[in-house]
């Protein structure tokens, strides 16, 4: 009887560019958030008002995501003489980290425990939705030449996230919080209604807890608001 987090099984391409992106100081030019963050720290303290406020919950976001990624990886690095595989050496920025790498139904993989695998998505999803709104209120604001400088520090940060959604696209997860559809019961909790003008009766309106599902099974329930 499974009394803890089990493992899921990602592969072990995906899981090394997850790491690559992740560490403190990407090497040369490769594409990473901690890279992309020093130009954005700078950047978030020149602009004001509303566009302003908008790029400085985005960094915010930012800072928590990598640095809950970061604990992730490095929980989850070293020998484990409980898992399967062999030792091998993913590159970390300068460093490089540990993690068994094992063929599972014929690719190599590695083992994550579930819980840290949505903990890592859940904060992902938070930076990458307000890296959404962000980019729409630079679109709408009047920043003049202030928006070359923010599409030429924005453009890292783009790389990395478009970088880490094609790893996270290869993995068989599914987010079964998605505004728009209708709430699934077996992973979704629906806590109550609300107004909506945009979203049809009964259909998820807004996301109060993130949820995933892996190869078809629950690792977060998903605790969400229907329209009325």
């Amino acid at each position: 009887m499974i009394t803890g987090p089990r493992d899921l099984y990602v592969l072990a391409e995906s899981w090394k560019t997850i790491v690559s992106l992740v560490a403190p100081k990407p090497q040369g030019m490769e594409a990473g958030f901690s890279k992309a963050c020093e130009q954005f720290e700078q950047y978030s303290e020149t602009i004001k008002g509303d566009v302003g406020d908008a790029i400085r919950r985005c960094y915010d976001h930012l800072q928590r995501f990598t640095s809950a990624a970061k604990d992730v990886v490095i929980a989850e690095s070293g020998e484990n003489s409980a898992r399967l595989g062999r030792p091998r050496e993913f590159l970390f920025g300068e460093e490089t980290l540990i993690f068994q790498v094992f063929t599972y139904k014929g690719k190599e993989t590695v083992s994550i425990r579930e819980d840290r695998m949505a903990n890592l998505l859940t904060f992902y999803d938070r930076f990458h939705d307000t890296m959404s709104f962000m980019e729409k209120k630079v679109e709408e604001g009047n920043l003049g030449l202030l928006k070359n400088t923010f599409l030429f520090i924005h453009k890292p940060l783009q790389q990395a996230a478009e970088q880490f959604d094609k790893a996270i696209e290869s993995i068989p997860l599914q987010h079964t919080t998605i505004i728009g559809q209708k709430p699934d019961p077996t992973y979704v909790h629906v806590s109550g209604t609300e107004p909506s003008q945009e979203i049809e009766a009964g259909h998820i309106c807004r996301v109060l807890k993130p949820g995933y599902a892996f190869d078809g099974r629950e690792i977060q329930e998903g605790v969400v608001l229907v329209a009325e």
